[in-house]
């Protein structure tokens, strides 16, 4: 259950899983130990008390670097949500990759990249075959990738360039793909969109969160970058779906190429106009005042 549906229910008992931003060891004024922890997930923020002896060897303490879960009971104070629970237990690798993007933490996320956050895990949820769901959610809940990825800005100066911009981005294309690429089998449709997410990932090495960019901007294209960082999670993909790795690294690549025909594998080509549809939208030629913008150069300022 999220924080967000947690905070509308009446008060009663309830399995919530969750990101530990902070970590407190208090005692009440009786002297009874306790640890307090903020916690989040991708809906909303909390203040949970587990009620446990924390001197004690025997208890592991939380850190960021994992999700947690508890039966809690629950309460709004202040606008606040606090939750309390006798214990708070490591959830497997797993659950976490079956959870993906729930697990992004809120705190991490900039303001107007909310709805964006809400899409993504809508996105996620819907997707049904076991090795892809996998594939995203080992991404999605990687430390070197995940926290970067809601933070990134699509371009620098281009479309989506405010912090966020990538995931926004990245979700309006898989939205897109969502309903252009419904007639193709689920798994293949599935595959189209994991790539659709997943597209511009390169650009945490080539645009980053800003102002500032990363070193490597003017020397490497974020679409080699992109096939470097999901490198690992696209191994383990070769040895669940090898076919669909292979779709999967013609979808992230075809388009890079600029060419004159068409993809062998058709979800490249809904990518590649998607792609071009969610960056003209970003850029207000909705509107119907589009200018003409001459090809740009092979050293792209984007």
């Amino acid at each position: 259950m999220s924080l967000r549906m947690l905070r509308q229910r009446a008060t009663g008992g309830a399995l919530v899983r969750f990101a530990v931003e902070g970590v407190r060891f208090l005692e009440r004024p009786d002297g009874t130990p306790y640890i307090q922890m903020d916690v989040a997930d991708f809906s909303d923020v909390a203040t949970l008390r587990w009620w446990c002896d924390w001197r004690q060897p025997s208890v592991q303490y939380p850190s960021g670097d994992d999700a947690f879960q508890a039966v809690i009971t629950h309460r709004c104070l202040d606008g606040r949500l606090w939750l309390d629970s006798d214990e708070v237990a490591r959830i497997s690798n797993d659950e976490l990759y079956r959870g993906g993007p729930m697990f992004l933490s809120r705190t991490h996320v900039p303001e107007g990249a909310y709805p964006a956050l809400e899409k993504l895990v809508a996105i996620f949820n819907g997707i049904k075959t076991a090795s892809i769901r996998e594939f995203v959610g080992r991404v999605l809940t990687d430390q070197h990738i995940a926290r970067r990825f809601v933070r990134c800005r699509a371009s620098a100066n281009h479309h989506h360039h405010e912090r966020g911009g990538l995931l926004m981005h990245s979700v309006g294309v898989a939205e897109r793909c969502l309903s252009c690429s419904s007639g193709l089998e689920r798994s293949l449709h599935e595959v189209v969109i994991a790539a659709a997410l997943l597209h511009d990932i390169g650009k945490l090495e080539t645009v980053g969160e800003g102002p500032k960019r990363p070193p490597l901007a003017p020397w490497v294209h974020h679409e080699a970058l992109t096939l470097e960082i999901l490198a690992p999670h696209l191994h383990w993909l070769d040895g669940e779906w090898p076919h669909g790795a292979v779709l999967l690294r013609h979808c992230l690549t075809w388009y890079s190429t600029k060419p004159a025909g068409f993809a062998g594998f058709v979800g490249a080509d809904l990518i590649r106009a998607m792609d071009g549809i969610d960056v003209g939208i970003g850029m207000g030629k909705g509107s119907g005042e589009a200018r003409f913008e001459p090809f740009r150069n092979p050293l792209r300022k984007q």
